[in-house]
């Protein structure tokens, strides 16, 4: 868009390793930071720009788009989009259903965090999440992965296990009711758990990048 950090996404052949593609948002703005988190299934393409002003400053968006022709099908925004909430910061899609984290969403404390379900057929918002766990659940929505029905939504900062060891939880996106909970057995202050996560039919997969168990935030992951 020949503007400062608008961001841009490359679509690459798995097969060949050759370049396909490349995306950019119909209306780029200046940092908007479009590419920040991406993610695809089939046809879809989900593309997250967390420091896009829309309807706010550093509010965020999201876009779909078609693979095949490289076109955009819509922009997601949530229906209360707010100042510096970033939503965008992670994308997650998986058929008719898009989740995006807003891990800076205030509802329930500063930079507690919210995660929205979209309708990838509409592009409506389906439901917007918040932590079961209230304040103690920060940056709630920093990473997120789903299957199905089934959200699974990160808490780097939480501090189940000290400052910043962070948490996951297991949500039903069409009710919001909890699921489960996961924590690591061996959490640790500022070990950052679920700092980023994945889910695939009974098997979840969470991040913790500042772990200390092979040196200095040498990092682990957990499944």
């Amino acid at each position: 868009c020949g503007l400062y950090s608008c961001g841009s996404v490359y679509l690459f052949d798995t097969t060949t390793g050759a370049q396909i593609g490349k995306l950019l948002a119909s209306d780029g703005s200046f940092n908007a930071a479009f590419g920040w988190s991406v993610a695809t299934d089939g046809n879809l393409v989900l593309v997250g720009a967390p420091r896009d002003d829309a309807p706010a400053v550093d509010s965020g968006s999201a876009y779909l788009f078609d693979l095949s022709s490289q076109t955009e099908l819509c922009k997601l925004l949530p229906n209360d989009g707010a100042y510096a909430d970033m939503f965008g910061t992670s994308v997650a899609i998986d058929g008719v259903t898009a989740l995006i984290g807003a891990p800076y969403n205030d509802d329930l404390g500063v930079s507690c965090g919210a995660a929205y379900a979209f309708d990838t057929g509409t592009g409506s918002q389906i439901s917007k999440l918040l932590s079961p766990d209230g304040a103690t659940a920060i940056w709630f929505g920093y990473s997120v992965a789903v299957a199905g029905t089934a959200g699974l939504i990160g808490a780097p900062a939480a501090i189940d296990n000290g400052t910043a060891s962070g948490s996951a939880q297991l949500l039903d996106l069409t009710t919001g009711a909890l699921m489960t909970k996961l924590l690591p057995s061996d959490g640790a202050e500022g070990d950052f758990f679920a700092y980023a996560v994945a889910l695939d039919g009974t098997r979840a997969i969470a991040g913790a990048n500042f772990d200390d168990d092979l040196g200095s935030n040498s990092g682990a992951a957990y499944v």
